[in-house]
């Protein structure tokens, strides 16, 4: 994964301590969540299609550039870090999974952020390419509405579902989106 643009670089491991710990490169700028949810300067349009272009793009080359694709499984605004330009990287591939060649999915022990898995991975604990996706769509959702999808399907009392669905049937006319964007 080091050799994507768009992944944080494993340095190496540090052995020192009782549990290793893993060396990554310095990022540049601030993780994606500290700019959705308290910026001091609030994303425009333009950052935030970069953002989601960047990510999609890291996240499809583990999918398709493997033999054995691996699966990411925590997709989310803290792993994500972006430079002065609203370039992104991806960081912490430490819960991915590997697809053994050939296989579309694997049961595994559930790992990953609650809120940002899909609801088919906790009822059953098997993965596919399409929990990466999943966690994607939540992500992009939070950079949509600035706000965290968690919340508002708290506050809605929704299932990530509804709460998708009324997004795309109302954010124009209710005010949903952050307003930034709209500017």
């Amino acid at each position: 994964m080091s050799a994507h643009k768009n992944a944080l670089k494993l340095l190496g491991c540090c052995l020192e301590t009782r549990i290793p710990i893993l060396v990554y490169e310095f990022p540049s700028g601030r993780s994606l969540i500290d700019r959705i949810f308290s910026p001091p300067n609030p994303l425009s349009w333009k950052s935030r299609l970069r953002i989601v272009y960047d990510i999609a793009n890291v996240i499809a080359y583990p999918h398709t550039t493997f033999p054995r694709s691996i699966i990411h499984t925590d997709i989310k605004p803290s792993s994500c870090f972006l430079d002065n330009d609203c370039a992104s990287k991806l960081s912490d591939f430490s819960l991915s999974i590997t697809l053994s060649e050939g296989e579309m999915q694997v049961e595994d022990e559930i790992r990953g952020t609650f809120g940002y898995l899909a609801p088919e991975t906790l009822i059953s604990g098997v993965y596919t390419k399409k929990n990466d996706v999943f966690s994607f769509g939540i992500l992009l959702l939070e950079l949509l509405i600035g706000k965290k999808a968690h919340s508002i399907m708290h506050e809605e009392r929704a299932s990530v579902q509804d709460c998708a669905q009324s997004f795309v049937n109302t954010y124009y006319i209710n005010g949903v989106v952050d307003p930034i964007i709209l500017a």
